[in-house]
């Protein structure tokens, strides 16, 4: 493994870690957005440089093909390489802002309003909102939801039309906190792990 491919990959590593603290809603959901984004895309390079590091090096670059295949078969890691493919390359929104209540304030002398939003029922049967509109915003005064949250959403590979669900799994293990925190968590678990393998490799300049 080539010395400077560790001391890259440890940088990228370090400010996809730092990324996690700013997934709250507490600045706002378009901040917690750009924080996941930043997530996946320094995750995204610290694979790069261990890729660029281990070529022609006889011992890591068949390490980093184990890695690689890890990274398509397991549901967590292959969720988080699709994701920033969907962020980089498509249009779509890789997290949504939701709630379990919507509730509408009418303007002033409005008698009828016309509202969308997409809703859900999860495995508890507990019933979720997202992506409220008003069809008549001189009608409403406010749209606002309520127990509010980001959860990660499908992600599709615009160039093989293949989607990818939120992980449930990761290592054979269930995933406690699917959130985007969470799963990021995870992931910087076993990002620092393969950076401590990667060090025990052979070096090579």
């Amino acid at each position: 493994m080539k010395a400077i491919a560790l001391t890259r990959a440890a940088e990228h590593l370090e400010l996809a870690a730092a990324e996690i603290d700013r997934m709250s809603l507490e600045g706002g959901a378009k901040a917690y957005s750009q924080a996941w984004s930043t997530f996946l895309t320094q995750a995204s390079r610290f694979y790069s440089k261990m890729e660029q590091g281990s070529k022609g090096c006889k011992t890591s670059e068949p390490w980093f093909g184990q890695k690689k295949h890890e990274r398509r078969t397991d549901p967590l890691l292959s969720y988080i390489h699709h994701a920033r493919d969907c962020d980089e390359h498509g249009l779509d929104y890789v997290v949504a802002e939701t709630g379990s209540q919507l509730s509408v304030q009418m303007a002033e002398g409005a008698t009828e309003i016309h509202a969308s939003f997409e809703m859900m029922v999860d495995d508890q049967g507990k019933v979720h909102i997202r992506n409220p509109d008003s069809k008549t915003p001189q009608s409403v005064a406010t749209i606002e939801l309520h127990d509010k949250r980001i959860e990660l959403v499908r992600v599709t590979d615009g160039r093989f039309k293949d989607s990818f669900d939120p992980p449930r799994m990761h290592l054979n293990r269930p995933i406690v906190d699917q959130s985007p925190q969470g799963v990021a968590r995870l992931a910087i678990g076993y990002l620092k792990e393969m950076l401590e393998e990667a060090s025990k490799l052979p070096r090579q300049a």
